[in-house]
């Protein structure tokens, strides 16, 4: 029982460890400098979208890579090695070690990112259709609230207006719901 614990700790270990690597803080520190911290910009996280915003390209496609490894490292070498498979419990606990690393980073006082990428790469591995499934939906949302805008502005409702007191913009709150809000705050049940 003891050993079955040691390696569970041991799995877990390896995992935060992978996960807390901060390879946007430190790809900010490779390329601006010591005095560059890359929380300071953008949206204030470590992640590959503010790398892609504040730096480029090419770093935020590295970052991106990193931290999608971050989930899939530990994972695979969970499923992978017989030690840490621990009867299919090995994987789960590698990936949310993992995942816990990137959020709360050992090496970054634990201030990190919000593990997208890192719990795309362990989904991708424990349920690969979960992760297709996942992205269809996701890619579904997306396109619908294009076709959304598309529409609004092609009927010519405005989604900003200016207020008439004030001279402020604003967004309409009968512009922001959808759905069964809209029609019950427009009286209908």
């Amino acid at each position: 029982m003891s050993v079955l614990i040691l390696r569970l700790v041991l799995v877990a270990f390896i995992g935060y460890l992978w996960g807390s690597i901060p390879s946007g803080y430190w790809m900010g520190k490779l390329l601006r400098g010591k005095d560059f911290d890359i929380r300071d910009h953008g949206s204030h996280k470590i992640g590959a979208t503010n790398v892609l915003r504040t730096l480029g390209k090419l770093p935020a496609a590295i970052v991106f890579l990193f931290d999608l490894s971050k989930g899939l490292l530990p994972t695979c070498l969970a499923l992978f090695i017989s030690f840490f498979y621990i009867g299919g419990w090995g994987p789960a606990i590698a990936g949310l070690a993992a995942l816990l690393g990137h959020c709360f980073p050992v090496f970054n006082n634990f201030k990190g990112g919000r593990s997208v990428l890192t719990g795309a790469g362990v989904i991708l591995l424990l349920s690969p259709i979960t992760f297709v499934i996942t992205g269809v939906v996701a890619f579904a949302t997306i396109a619908t609230y294009i076709a959304w805008l598309i529409r609004e502005i092609h009927v010519h409702r405005p989604i900003v207006t200016k207020d008439p007191h004030s001279g402020k913009l604003f967004i309409p709150r009968s512009n922001l719901l959808v759905g069964s809000r809209t029609r019950r705050h427009r009286g209908v049940k």
